[in-house]
């Protein structure tokens, strides 16, 4: 039962790390891809490196194979933290605009009407903003869109509250009172 706890401790003290950071109120881009590795490796290299020490070294190979596919899955995609959606989708109109690129504003979407209308989508979440560019993965304007939008954001003079953070802190701090409270009713 003990690695369970230190798993576990260890989660809480992830939680709260990174809480403090995003409560910090910066603004910050995160490739879905990275916030992929980071889960993986939080949550299962404690488990990996225990059962690498009891000599079973298979365990290497799912998590592996997950992240490869997790990454086709979420190619194209960042998160912006610390900004609301009326921020992004501010900045992002202006951006297009200022490029002559025609669009429409749908929810939670931006459509490009030159395009074929494929769209840039965003979901908004506690003051966080996931940002969907795959459907624009191909065109040349994506990575200029991409670069300007972030460049914008970060020189914003607007704070938003950062809940992300609230929330990632009181999660870490629950995780780690819990496991506390059943270790010692366990053991």
């Amino acid at each position: 039962m003990l690695p369970f706890f230190s798993v576990a401790l260890f989660l809480g003290g992830v939680c709260v790390l990174l809480g403090l950071i995003l409560f910090s109120g910066r603004r910050f881009v995160m490739n879905k891809e990275y916030e992929l590795l980071l889960l993986m490796l939080v949550t299962l290299m404690p488990i990996i490196i225990s059962s690498m020490a009891d000599g079973f070294w298979g365990v290497i190979v799912p998590p592996i194979l997950i992240y490869f596919i997790g990454v086709r899955v979420v190619k194209g995609r960042y998160t912006i933290y610390n900004v609301s959606a009326e921020m992004l989708e501010t900045t992002l109109t202006a951006v297009l605009g200022e490029n002559n690129i025609p669009y429409e504003q749908r929810k939670n979407a931006i459509v490009l009407k030159k395009d074929k209308n494929k769209s840039i989508r965003y979901t908004p979440s506690l003051n966080t903003v996931e940002i969907n560019q795959s459907e624009i993965a191909g065109l040349p304007e994506n990575r200029a869109i991409k670069e300007e939008v972030i460049t914008r954001i970060r020189k914003m003079e607007t704070r938003v509250f950062p809940s992300a953070g609230v929330f990632l802190v009181l999660l870490g701090i629950a995780f780690v009172f819990v496991m506390r409270f059943v270790e010692r009713v366990w053991l």
